[in-house]
């Protein structure tokens, strides 16, 4: 069995680039996933809708990656 690496998955600020960001303060566990997160880079916020998005991207790349993989492996 071969072992594939496929790199690793972050997030990106859209506006900047980075990869670090700050969650915001809730009032209660109930409220994190409502605040988003802002860009520890730019100061960006962003949405959980906007987050979700990158998380597609990730979702994304990562399916075409494993698919390269494969196509390459069973050749």
């Amino acid at each position: 069995m071969t072992d594939i690496n496929l790199g690793t998955a972050n997030i990106q600020c859209p506006h900047c680039g980075s990869t670090q960001f700050v969650q915001q303060e809730t009032a209660g566990p109930e409220d994190v996933k409502q605040s988003g997160a802002v860009c520890a880079g730019c100061g960006k916020h962003l949405s959980p809708a906007e987050l979700d998005i990158e998380v597609d991207k990730i979702g994304k790349a990562l399916q075409q990656a494993v698919a390269d993989a494969l196509r390459k492996a069973l050749k």
